[in-house]
């Protein structure tokens, strides 16, 4: 028997709110949505047409149920101008979000950072702000706040930034973003390398766990894999957010395993600032080979550790993981489940610091992913020392256009001044602290 206060606590929920920034965001977000709308069995207006239980056991977590009886998300979506807001409007989705969570401004940010952080972002940060603070107030008992952004653009990077900012001073709950990292294959943004730098930062003070998307290893994924020659953007956010839909499943189903966000920042994050991870999601299938067979668990094992699944450029050469955790999706053996997590362990051992035992951990989910055409899928969500190399990468861009102060001036007409020396200090701080964790075993 329970008591009373064991009842509460086991009834209690605990919600996640979503806040989606700029055009990127925006897309990003409204995928995860329809993924998670078809396995909850709401329909684009808000309705329940499921036939499961469990889709509404725990829907409370990402939805909240109005007084007509439609579930809508707890999101708010956020630009600095309204095209991509307008087209959500218009889409199959218009009636699924809150009228008064749409937020939007007129001017836009300009592919600038400093436009999104200290002016237009900055104006329309208190609207922002307030609408949170209502969506807030709407939960039982908040556990996170979930960023979808983009690090490419002003709005994602630049408000992404500002938002990240103003979020950690006023709560205190958990924070974890889902950010996209520009690519060359996509964009030839030429200011892209300052305003990842600068959005970089922010990431590294104010987020709690970060789930980074690589849009050229996304692009990779597509063409290789799935044999797409011309991958759209609608082809990257889906396979995106197969990870995102994957990742918060066991706070959103009962299953064998459970877990919440918190639990796997515990487990993935050994230092505070080492805080990125890499996902990858098996199967993927090519379009030619839909409903063929069905996955096995050792095959999805050996997928998400392989390199070509990846999400994120790893280069295997030195490089460690801290922890990771696998998320399994389907009715799957444990017994199954648990030989093959010894297994991993054992032959990939040079893969994995020695320092930290038992680091891979696994989460079992009986609801099956949406979009997959076999009964059971799994996802790998890895703290990696190879994220080091991305961010190299990422500085020596920006040192290239900083040494030449080629396009500063269009930063600094926004209120920016010695920032950017301070992002350099802390960025290569970053990457010296994470070729330490990689060489030295006491960190």
């Amino acid at each position: 028997s329970y008591s009373f206060c064991t009842l509460l606590i086991i009834h209690q929920m605990r919600e996640i709110i979503t806040v989606q920034l700029g055009q990127c965001g925006n897309n990003l977000g409204t995928c995860f949505w329809d993924e998670l709308g078809g396995e909850h069995g709401i329909s684009p207006e808000g309705t329940y047409e499921g036939d499961c239980d469990n889709q509404l056991e725990r829907i409370d977590v990402f939805y909240r149920e109005t007084n007509e009886g439609r579930f809508v998300p707890r999101t708010l979506l956020v630009d600095l101008e309204p095209t991509s807001l307008d087209a959500i409007r218009q889409g199959c989705n218009s009636k699924l979000f809150p009228p008064e969570n749409y937020i939007s401004g007129e001017s836009g940010g300009g592919n600038n950072w400093a436009k999104g952080f200290y002016s237009n972002g900055a104006e329309l940060m208190p609207k922002v702000l307030d609408a949170f603070r209502k969506e807030a107030e709407k939960t039982d008992s908040l556990h996170g706040i979930q960023i979808t952004h983009s690090l490419g653009g002003g709005t994602g990077s630049g408000m992404g930034s500002l938002l990240l900012h103003e979020l950690r001073s006023a709560y205190r709950n958990l924070i974890f973003t889902s950010s996209v990292l520009p690519s060359r294959k996509i964009s030839d943004l030429v200011v892209e390398p300052y305003n990842s730098v600068l959005g970089l930062n922010s990431l590294i003070s104010d987020a709690d766990a970060c789930f980074t998307i690589d849009n050229g290893a996304l692009y990779d994924i597509l063409n290789r894999t799935m044999h797409l020659e011309t991958p759209s953007f609608v082809d990257l956010n889906l396979i995106a957010s197969s990870v995102l839909s994957s990742a918060t499943c066991s706070f959103r189903f009962p299953g064998q395993i459970n877990s919440n966000i918190r639990k796997l920042c515990v487990n993935l994050i050994p230092f505070p600032r080492l805080h990125f991870f890499m996902s990858s999601f098996a199967p993927l299938p090519s379009r030619g080979s839909l409903g063929l067979r069905k996955a096995e668990v050792p095959e999805l094992v050996k997928n998400v550790f392989d390199p070509n699944y990846l999400m994120c450029r790893y280069e295997p050469n030195g490089n460690k993981y801290l922890a990771a955790s696998l998320v399994f999706r389907g009715r799957v053996s444990t017994m199954e489940v648990e030989s093959q997590m010894h297994a991993i362990q054992t032959r990939n051992s040079n893969d994995f610091v020695e320092w930290i035992p038992d680091n891979i951990n696994c989460v079992m989910c009986d609801i099956p992913q949406r979009r997959n055409i076999a009964s059971v899928s799994a996802a790998m969500i890895g703290n990696c020392t190879s994220f080091k190399g991305i961010c190299k990468g990422m500085t020596e861009n920006f040192n290239a256009l900083l040494k030449r102060k080629a396009h500063l001036h269009w930063y600094l007409e926004e209120g920016m001044s010695r920032r950017f020396c301070f992002i350099i200090w802390v960025c290569d701080g970053s990457l010296s602290s994470q070729t330490t964790i990689n060489t030295n075993r006491h960190g």
